[in-house]
C-alpha cells in the first residue's frame, strides 16, 4: 500500500513512517554516519549555542553557521542528522513555516525551527 505506515527506530526516534519517508530517513542517517566525530561533535555544540541565543531559526542560518566552523565535513548532507540529533535532545521543533533555500543547489523550502531551550539575554 502506497501510503501505509511501518514502524522504524531512525537516530533512536521511534515514528512510524511511509516508504518514502523511511528512504529520506535512511538517507539522512547515512550522511550522518559518513562524517567524523569530530565534526559531530563541533556541529552539535554550534547548534546548541544557536538554540540557546534565538528563539526561532532555519535551516540556511544552521548551515552557515556550520560551515563557519574550524572543522569540516566532506558533504554536507550530514544537516540532516545534525537538526535529527537536535529534536532528539528536545532543542527544538519544527514551526510548519519555510523559507526558501540561499543554496543554488537546492530548491526545496527550508525548515524553521522553534527552540525549546531558548533563553532570552535578560541583561539590557
Amino acid at each position: 500500500m502506497p501510503g501505509k505506515k511501518v514502524k522504524l527506530n531512525i537516530n533512536n526516534m521511534d515514528t512510524e513512517l511511509t516508504k518514502i519517508e523511511i528512504e529520506i530517513a535512511k538517507a539522512i542517517e547515512k550522511g550522518w554516519d559518513h562524517t567524523t566525530i569530530q565534526w559531530k561533535r563541533a556541529a552539535l555544540t554550534k547548534l546548541h549555542e544557536l538554540c540557546l541565543n534565538n528563539q526561532l531559526l532555519n535551516g540556511n542560518e544552521i548551515t552557515r553557521a556550520v560551515k563557519d566552523l574550524p572543522v569540516k565535513t566532506h558533504n554536507y548532507s550530514a544537516m540532516g542528522g545534525l537538526v535529527t540529533k537536535a529534536r532528539t535532545f528536545g532543542w527544538l521543533i519544527k514551526t510548519g513555516e519555510t523559507v526558501e533555500s540561499e543554496s543554488a543547489h537546492a530548491s526545496v523550502p527550508i525548515q524553521v525551527w522553534r527552540s525549546l531551550i531558548y533563553k532570552p539575554n535578560l541583561n539590557l
